[in-house]
């Protein structure tokens, strides 16, 4: 059975262990279209594979903060689009 009860993620503050070799890059229009595009993908992925189940239409506290997780998503998408490279 899959348990997560006292399971609290934290981010650790610290870098990745293994950062990918693009981190030092100047960003540029490239690198924009890539985070657009990924952010655009976790966020059909969360919509699909998450939000909307059948776990969440019995659960509304919980479908509440995911799709505030949601909302969240989608203003990082908007932001990332937006910027002007």
């Amino acid at each position: 059975m899959f348990r997560t009860s006292g399971y609290q993620p934290k981010p650790s503050g610290k870098p990745l262990s293994n950062p990918p070799s693009t981190l030092s890059e100047t960003p540029d229009k490239f690198h924009q279209h890539e985070a657009l595009h990924t952010a655009h993908v976790l966020i059909r992925t969360w919509e699909e594979f998450v939000l909307y189940t059948a776990y969440m239409n019995a659960r509304p506290e919980v479908k509440a903060k995911c799709t505030a997780a949601l909302e969240a998503m989608a203003e990082a998408y908007q932001a990332i689009g937006q910027e002007d490279m």
